[in-house]
């Protein structure tokens, strides 16, 4: 519709036809969208800023903008109708009113004012456009939350840090102490013992330190993405591999039960490193004679895997924070393995990477389960 409404009213008024007229030389090059309306709250009369900024809320072919007729407030304002009309009433009845409208990408103040024109008793609503400047807003005050919450989550790794990087450090300290000062005084036995303290303790500040590398480069940026048709089952090989002496020394049962013939289109590295970890974390809660379990399966265009535990379980509340940043806790296991929770955090920014999500599902004393989702590979038949 190139112009606006000059024939919004019945033909046969021929005095409200000739205002209309007289209305759009006067609004219909105006820069400020306005929409006249009559006594009856029916709009008579829109100039094309005004259309141009409201069509849009019109998908169908039968457009309110298309009728040849005054058109109702409910027409217009299909979900906002009664705000309109509070505001029209009030202008005719005691002076000019105020009030904001925000329509999808368009915010506008509009200043609604109670007229007479040739014998006709109109209000005239016109609207200054301010999205603009509260896009403004809206992305500065988006901006300050994101920086509370990196701050907040700054915060959250340097007490990870401080405490669970300490813990280990210190460790070695004392162990490499005694035996510098009394390393004569050990037997063959007593020797080794230490040595293996020293072993699980460097594993673990070396872990901890690959997480937080790997999730700094994340959180940068920079971690390297690179995505190719990988074989789920191979990873999960090489995590069974790896997390095996752990197992059997628990008595714990690592199965992998991913069929050898899927494959998901992701970063193998990635993968491996949620999987490590997820499978890790079930080996931590899961008691002595237990099972873990991983699978994976082709669901509606992605690859659904599974990392199922038989372990001591939590709240459906604590499994819904499992993988927030705001949430990390070091838990002991049922062994009294130490753990920052950072590694899980790390698991959903891989995961989401991806495009996929990360989720668990558990109840307490009735063991664990942790989905996540990949892209299928192109491959798959």
């Amino acid at each position: 519709m190139e112009n606006s409404y000059k024939n919004t009213i019945n033909p046969i008024d021929i005095e409200l036809g000739q205002l209309v007229q007289i209305l759009d030389g006067i609004f219909g090059g105006y820069g400020n969208a306005v929409c006249i309306f009559n006594i009856e709250c029916r709009a008579i009369y829109c100039n094309q800023e005004f259309i141009s900024k409201y069509d849009q809320l019109y998908t169908n072919s039968n457009s309110p903008f298309d009728t040849t007729e005054s058109l109702s407030l409910k027409q217009l304002f299909p979900d906002s109708y009664p705000k309109w009309e509070e505001s029209i009433l009030a202008a005719f009845e005691s002076g000019p009113v105020q009030f904001t409208y925000e329509a999808r990408d368009s915010f506008c103040e509009y200043n609604l004012y109670s007229t007479n024109i040739a014998g006709n008793r109109i209000c005239i609503s016109i609207g200054v456009d301010f999205s603009q400047w509260n896009n403004i807003a809206n992305h500065n005050a988006e901006k300050e939350r994101d920086l509370i919450d990196k701050n907040t989550t700054k915060d959250r790794i340097f007490s990870i840090i401080a405490h669970d990087l300490k813990n280990p450090v210190g460790t070695l300290e004392q162990v490499s102490k005694v035996l510098f000062y009394d390393f004569d005084s050990f037997s063959k036995e007593d020797f080794k013992d230490y040595i293996e303290d020293i072993y699980k303790t460097s594993k673990s500040a070396a872990d901890l330190l690959e997480t937080l590398l790997n999730w700094a480069h994340v959180q940068k940026g920079t971690a390297q993405f690179d995505p190719s048709d990988t074989s789920l089952r191979l990873i999960a090989e090489k995590c069974s591999e790896l997390l095996s002496i752990k197992a059997r020394r628990k008595n714990i049962r690592l199965n992998n039960d991913i069929d050898q013939s899927l494959f998901a289109y992701a970063d193998p590295k990635m993968v491996y490193t949620v999987m490590r970890n997820l499978v890790t974390n079930s080996l931590k809660f899961t008691e002595n004679g237990g099972q873990v379990s991983i699978g994976a399966k082709p669901t509606e265009g992605y690859v659904l895997v599974e990392i199922q535990d038989t372990g001591v379980g939590m709240s459906k509340e604590k499994a819904a924070e499992l993988f927030s940043v705001n949430k990390i806790e070091s838990t002991e296991g049922t062994d009294n393995e130490a753990g920052t929770g950072l590694g899980l955090v790390l698991c959903k920014d891989f995961v989401e990477m991806h495009g996929g999500r990360i989720w668990a599902e558990s109840e307490l004393n009735k063991g664990t389960s942790v989905f996540f989702t990949l892209p299928i590979s192109d491959q798959q038949s």
